[in-house]
């Protein structure tokens, strides 16, 4: 290794230029390309604090230059094709892992932070290439129709890595303010997921996920699933390509609520007084003592302070209809208007909120709904199961149980929605799981409360917060999933004619999902430790390190937790055991007792020897007395 930078860097462009050349259309490989990639390897490895190499390489636009058009072109030399997959699994690993696992504080190491960021996203355009993913789909089929004896750990290998390239392309982040996409737009991330559509991708995941023989990549199809459908929500999927009646009726009472807003705004633009007032006026705040116990003197206009939706209907000067045109409008008056305004500490500053959800464009939302529909038919029960398998023996890396959460949330929300059938979900829809889900929520409940100073700064705090936040999104899942169990609708009733089902066969899955549901709610809705959860929680709410989001979570688990406990007592047999509170007596003293006690002995020992004396020494006592 070089140790000069400047004989380093031209080391690094003469590898580079060694890699091959573009003719024509047709991407010429240079013999020396596989000593070439070796070399690129070697200098990732021993790059400094600053990322200097990856910086280089992403400076002469080598992934979207050389690599990729190699990776097309090389298909039969399996050596350089492991070479170049290894080249860009390094190239494209996230850039926090690059700078162990921490944002940077330093000015400097922060600046090649965020030009390694800007790198990321600019190798995820260049991936959204559907050929260069079919040749990895090809990679990947042939070796895992290899059987089980015959592939060797090389071939194990070359598929993990495949899978993890794959999952670092769909984990760059994308850039709002860069891409300027709105909602049904094709976006960077949008045209990568139609490149794994029409490359088969996604028919190779699902057979990774239902094939018993590819367990050990369980998580990693978990992982590259759940950054497909990251910008996505359950709703919206469901719903894609149809207009129901409740659909079209929200869509037109927001067009009519658009149209009067306008409409206001018009009205209450032409009602301005063109005029600049010198003077603001003086108002009485009724129902707001002074210190003199009178209405509290108001200087301040309060006009200025009138939003333009809430116009004023009359443009009069007459005192009475200004005092009813002001009156019970509490809005418009500030009382903080000149005061001095404290800074608040950045330790108690709200979590800001940076939401990753938009619409796609039809086709994209047509292909994810038909993919999660597949996935919840054939894979999520034997996954899901494969899944919790590994995480019980701990087999996993650290946090991988939050993919097996967010599947769980996301996958019943959309089946729930969707069509709903519990025979689907019946992986996690049972008290182990729900068990399990708890143990999480308590785990991370800890971990949070253990270190929470700096509050928004504490990144350690923060991420388990925002794994806290996705446990109690599957907790509240599962009950909403519980409470569509025990209430059935109309459209449940209706025969699913693709899988020949009969009304017979749907009572009987009616029926038996209405016993699986009993039978989760005696094993719920019994334990203490469930239902302080939520009570618990929302004390132990911090807003500099959970969101709002997570507190929505929270009043609507409760209220959904309360609601099923509720009908469920009502429902006619079911009692409800109260554990009964000890209480505690106070001893009384040894003496108290015996003062007490010894009169009501000596007249009971009495009585009893006067009935037990023969009858001839009770008539010499008689005659005696």
């Amino acid at each position: 290794m070089l140790a000069d930078p400047v004989l380093r860097y031209a080391d690094i462009q003469a590898c580079c230029a060694c890699l091959g050349f573009r003719e024509g259309s047709v991407y010429k490989i240079d013999a020396d390309a596989e000593a070439s990639v070796r070399t690129l390897l070697r200098y990732l490895r021993n790059e400094n604090h600053e990322c200097d190499v990856r910086r280089e390489l992403g400076r002469l636009r080598i992934v979207s230059s050389d690599l990729i058009p190699l990776l097309r072109s090389c298909t039969g030399n399996r050596l350089l094709v492991e070479l170049v997959i290894r080249l860009l699994m390094n190239l494209t690993q996230p850039a926090i892992v690059c700078f162990r696992q921490e944002v940077p504080k330093d000015r400097d190491l922060y600046g090649a932070y965020v030009q390694v960021d800007d790198l990321l996203k600019s190798y995820k355009k260049d991936f959204a290439d559907e050929e260069l993913f079919r040749v990895l789909c090809n990679l990947v089929g042939e070796l895992l129709d290899r059987k089980w004896e015959e592939r060797s750990e090389d071939d194990r290998l070359l598929i993990e890595r495949v899978l993890i390239l794959t999952r670092n392309v769909l984990h760059i982040a994308p850039d709002p303010t860069e891409e300027r996409r709105t909602d049904e737009d094709v976006s960077v991330h949008d045209q990568l997921l139609w490149a794994l559509h029409l490359s088969g991708w996604d028919e190779l995941l699902l057979f990774l996920g239902n094939a018993e023989d590819e367990q050990m990549f369980a998580f990693h199809t978990l992982e590259i699933i759940s950054l497909m459908l990251r910008e996505q929500t359950p709703d919206l999927l469901a719903f894609a390509g149809k207009q129901t009646p409740e659909i079209m009726q929200m869509n037109e009472i927001t067009q009519r609520c658009w149209a009067m807003e306008n409409a206001e705004k018009r009205q209450f633009l032409r009602q301005l007084c063109t005029r600049q007032n010198r003077f603001g006026g003086t108002y009485e705040l009724y129902n707001t003592p002074s210190l003199s116990n009178r209405p509290l003197i108001y200087h301040h206009n309060v006009t200025s302070s009138m939003s333009p939706t809430q116009p004023s209907r009359n443009c009069t000067t007459d005192s009475s209809l200004v005092t009813q045109q002001f009156e019970d409008k509490v809005g418009i008056v500030d009382l903080d208007i000149g005061k001095r305004v404290f800074r608040k500490p950045k330790s108690r500053k709200p979590l800001i909120e940076r939401s990753v959800h938009r619409r796609s464009i039809l086709a994209v939302q047509l292909f994810l709904q038909n993919f999660c529909w597949q996935f919840l038919q054939f894979c999520y029960n034997p996954l899901m199961r494969a899944a919790r398998a590994s995480l019980t023996r701990h087999a996993t890396q650290e946090n991988d149980e939050t993919y097996y959460l967010w599947s769980m949330r996301f996958f019943m929300a959309f089946c729930r929605l969707f069509r709903f059938r519990s025979a689907l979900l019946s992986e996690t829809l049972s008290a182990s799981t729900f068990h399990w889900i708890y143990d999480q929520v308590m785990h991370y409940r800890e971990v949070m409360l253990s270190d929470k100073r700096g509050g928004g700064t504490n990144r350690k705090a923060v991420q388990a917060s925002r794994r806290l936040e996705l446990s109690v999104a599957a907790y509240r899942e599962f009950l909403t999933c519980l409470g569509r169990m025990m209430k059935t609708t109309e459209a449940d009733h209706i025969p699913d004619l693709s899988a020949s089902e009969t009304q017979d066969i749907v009572e009987e899955r009616l029926r038996i999902q209405s016993t699986a549901a009993e039978s989760i709610m005696a094993n719920v809705f019994y334990v203490s430790e469930y239902q302080d959860v939520f009570p618990m929680l929302l004390k132990d709410f911090n807003e500099a390190i959970q969101s709002r989001k997570f507190l929505q979570d929270l009043v609507e688990g409760s209220h959904l937790f309360i609601s099923l406990f509720t009908d469920r007592i009502k429902d006619g047999n079911q009692k409800l055991f109260v554990r009964r509170r000890k209480v505690v007596r106070r001893k009384l003293r040894r003496s108290a007792a015996a003062k007490d006690t010894r009169p009501h002995q000596t007249d009971r020992s009495i009585h009893n020897d006067v009935e037990a004396e023969p009858p001839e020494l009770r008539a010499l006592r008689l005659d005696y007395q």
